[in-house]
C-alpha cells in the first residue's frame, strides 16, 4: 500500500481521543506497561469482536463453536436463541452487543435473548478436588462434572425454573417444573479464554441443569491474540520479534472488582432482597445465589453503589457508535460474507483493507521492538 493511501486511511478511521475515557491505549492490557496499541486500533479491535459476535447472532458468520455438542452436529452450528454470558465480564460484550445491533446486524435479525450468571473456574475447580492454586494456573484441566454435587446443580437451575418454588421443598420441584430454557438454542459465552476451562465448565454446568435445553454450545468473545517473543515476517517480507503479552478487553482486569456494573458473587445480598420481598423472583435468586452477581455493592450495607468506571465505559460504547456511523472507526470483518470488491459502505476494497491492517501491525510491531531495545527492522 502506499504510504500516502495508508496516511488517507489512518486519518480517516481516526476517532475523536477526547471523547474516551476508557477505550483508548493507556487503558489496554497490553503485556502490562509495554503499550504499543494507539487509541483507534483499542476501539477498532473492540468493534471486531463486536462485528463478529453479531454476524454470529444473525446468522451471517458461519457459526463454528469452541465447545460444542457432538451429539447435535446439526444444531451446534445454527445461531443461538438464547446467550448466557458469564459476569463479570460479559455484562460489557452484551452492552456492546446492545449498542450496535442496529448498526451491524443483519435486516429483520431476531436478537437473542440475554441472561448472566457467574460462573468462575476456580470455584468450580476446587469443587472438583483441585487446590487453589492449582485452580489459579492458566493450563488445561481435566473437567469431571460428576464431581459437582447435584444440590449446585439445582440451583443453577432454580434460577430458570417456569413455576413457583418453596423455600422448604425447591430442591426436588425444580426437577418437576419445567425452565424457560427448554428446546431453546444456547450459547455460553465467555469475554476471553485462557485455558479454556471456564468456558467448558459452564457449558457442562449448563447441559446438566437444564437437560431439555436444544443444544448447549460455548464461545468466546475475544480473539485478539498476542505471545511474547514471536519471530514472524511484515508485509514487506522483513523478518520481526516481537514482545507481547496476552491482551484482553479494556475491561478485564481480575484484581478490580467495579468496571462491569456488577460485582462479585455475594450470597447475602440475595438473603437481604428476598427477606426485604419474599416474591418468587428473589426466592429464585437466592437459591441461585451462588452463581448471580449482585449490583456493585458496599459490603458492609449491601446497598448497591456507583460503578463510575462502568459509566464511564458505557459513555465511550454510546461514543463509538456515534463515530462508527460517522466513518471514523475501522471495521475489520473479514469473517463477513462481503463483497469480494467492496467492503460495505466503508470505502475501501478487501485488498486495501489487508494492506491497512498490515502497514498497521507492522507499524505498532515496530513501536515495539523500539521499546523492548530490539534492533528495529526495516
Amino acid at each position: 500500500m502506499k504510504h500516502d493511501r495508508y496516511e488517507e486511511l489512518r486519518s480517516k478511521f481516526s476517532a475523536p481521543p477526547e471523547n474516551y475515557e476508557l477505550l483508548n491505549a493507556r487503558h489496554q492490557r497490553v503485556n502490562e506497561a509495554l503499550n504499543v496499541w494507539d487509541d483507534n486500533y483499542v476501539r477498532e479491535v473492540h468493534l471486531a469482536a463486536t462485528d463478529r459476535l453479531i454476524g454470529v447472532l444473525d446468522g451471517t458468520i458461519g457459526y463454528v463453536p469452541k465447545e460444542r455438542d457432538k451429539s447435535k452436529p446439526e444444531l451446534s452450528n445454527l445461531p443461538p436463541e438464547v446467550v448466557i454470558a458469564l459476569d463479570k465480564s460479559g455484562r460489557p460484550v452484551i452492552d456492546l452487543v446492545n449498542a450496535f445491533w442496529e448498526q451491524l446486524a443483519e435486516k429483520d435479525a431476531v436478537k437473542p435473548d440475554f441472561d448472566f450468571l457467574n460462573i468462575d473456574r476456580v470455584d468450580w475447580l476446587f469443587k472438583m478436588g483441585y487446590t487453589k492454586k492449582q485452580a489459579e494456573e492458566s493450563t488445561k484441566k481435566a473437567i469431571d462434572l460428576e464431581k459437582i454435587s447435584h444440590e449446585d446443580i439445582s440451583r443453577i437451575r432454580a434460577y430458570f425454573v417456569d413455576g413457583e418454588l418453596t423455600e422448604e421443598g425447591w430442591l426436588e420441584e425444580v426437577w418437576k417444573l419445567p425452565t424457560r430454557l427448554d428446546e431453546k438454542r444456547i450459547m455460553v459465552l465467555d469475554e476471553m479464554q485462557a485455558s479454556g476451562a471456564t468456558l467448558e465448565i459452564a457449558v457442562g454446568l449448563i447441559r446438566k441443569a437444564i437437560p431439555d435445553a436444544a443444544v448447549v454450545t460455548g464461545d468466546t468473545f475475544w480473539r485478539e491474540r498476542t505471545s511474547k517473543a514471536v519471530r514472524t515476517t511484515d508485509v514487506y517480507g522483513e523478518p520481526v520479534t516481537v514482545q507481547q503479552g496476552v491482551t484482553g478487553p479494556i475491561w478485564y482486569d481480575r484484581n478490580l472488582e467495579s468496571g462491569r456494573g456488577v460485582g462479585d458473587v455475594n450470597t447475602a445480598y440475595y438473603d437481604k432482597k428476598y427477606d426485604e420481598d419474599p416474591s418468587q423472583v428473589n426466592l429464585k435468586r437466592k437459591i441461585a445465589s451462588r452463581v448471580l452477581s449482585p449490583p456493585l455493592i458496599d459490603h458492609t450495607t449491601l446497598e448497591p453503589i456507583d460503578d463510575i468506571r462502568y459509566k464511564k465505559l458505557l459513555q465511550d460504547v454510546a461514543y463509538m457508535t456515534y463515530d462508527f456511523s460517522a466513518n471514523k472507526v475501522f471495521r475489520r470483518d473479514e469473517d463477513r460474507d462481503v463483497d469480494a470488491n467492496d467492503l460495505n459502505d466503508q470505502g475501501i476494497t478487501n485488498k486495501e483493507m489487508w494492506e491497512f491492517g498490515s502497514e498497521r501491525a507492522r507499524m505498532m510491531r515496530l513501536r515495539a521492538e523500539q521499546k523492548t531495545n530490539l534492533k528495529p527492522s526495516k
